[in-house]
């Protein structure tokens, strides 16, 4: 699909799925949670997954049975937990814990909730702590296409962790997130 930002944007259709298709079975909290966690890495990165901590936060505040946060269609719905623990079998923008949470909630199991709460914050924390200067050279090598060390393999995907590079399998090599090959 080519890239129509406002009618297909690419950081809600360059998964498995377009985000829509699953957001459109929650209501606006929930929904609005998946959106900013689907996204974070292609469109505003830590902003996104502080929003979607948010819509997760406001939904069980305003709505102590989390009814907020479960899909419309049914109270198990089959379809939204095949397409989140799709997104959680890909690792979909480094988020499993959020997708298996999600997945939980969309089966009726309101401790859900708390696998993806956790989530977003532990992947918050992450993205707020600095850089050590090991990582800030890694990250300058593949920024600049030099081919990553064996012994630096753990702090690329220390990297990978933060969103800030991807491995790609295709080329067998590292590419910063958001700089097109």
């Amino acid at each position: 699909m080519r890239n129509d930002n406002v009618n297909h944007p690419s950081h809600y259709t360059s998964g498995p799925f377009e985000c829509i298709e699953l957001s459109e079975r929650y209501p606006f909290p929930g929904g609005n949670a998946i959106k900013y966690a689907y996204r974070w890495q292609d469109k505003n990165g830590l902003e996104d997954l502080k929003k979607a901590l948010w819509y997760l936060t406001y939904a069980k505040k305003r709505d102590t049975e989390l009814v907020e946060l479960i899909p419309y269609r049914f109270f198990i719905d089959s379809t939204a937990i095949r397409m989140l623990r799709k997104l959680a079998r890909l690792n979909w923008q480094n988020m499993r814990g959020f997708w298996k949470g999600m997945a939980e909630l969309a089966g009726g199991y309101k401790s859900g909730y708390t696998r993806a709460k956790k989530a977003l914050e532990r992947r918050i924390r992450l993205l707020e702590s600095t850089l050590t200067n090991e990582e800030q050279t890694v990250l300058s090598d593949i920024w600049q296409d030099k081919d990553v060390t064996e012994s630096q393999k753990h702090v690329a995907y220390r990297l990978q962790a933060r969103g800030m590079v991807r491995f790609d399998k295709s080329v067998n090599g590292w590419n910063p997130t958001g700089k097109a090959r």
